[in-house]
């Protein structure tokens, strides 16, 4: 990973096998914190289930036959980007968490229509 304003030639080059690099990949996180790679979920997994789940909602309170359904719809979609917005970038335990329950919801969702 680049970080702002560094040159990729300023970063060492690692060579060697795996087991040579681990020292040097630990003595990293430890001077610098871990890094996109320690998030095995990603940060694009939560965006995309974000958007979907968002998506479905609005899909959801469209097609609501009263406005108490339209206005219960509404407030999750609310409550839905308030979480995403909440989110700090490096909190990765709570993205991860958000992506499990997020995708179980979707799943639920999506079983609406096949009923």
């Amino acid at each position: 990973m680049v970080r702002p304003f560094e040159r990729p030639t300023d970063r060492p080059r690692l060579t060697g096998s795996r087991a040579d690099r681990r020292p040097r990949i630990e003595e990293r996180r430890r001077l610098h914190g871990p890094d996109h790679t320690d998030d095995p979920l990603g940060d694009e997994a939560f965006t995309v289930l974000g958007r979907r789940l968002s998506a479905r909602y609005v899909e959801l309170h469209d097609r609501a036959v009263d406005e108490y359904e339209r206005r219960c719809w509404e407030e999750r979609v609310i409550d839905l980007r308030e979480r995403r917005r909440s989110v700090a970038s490096d909190d990765v335990e709570t993205r991860n968490r958000y992506v499990r329950e997020w995708t179980a919801l979707l799943a639920d969702l999506l079983l609406l229509d096949e009923e």
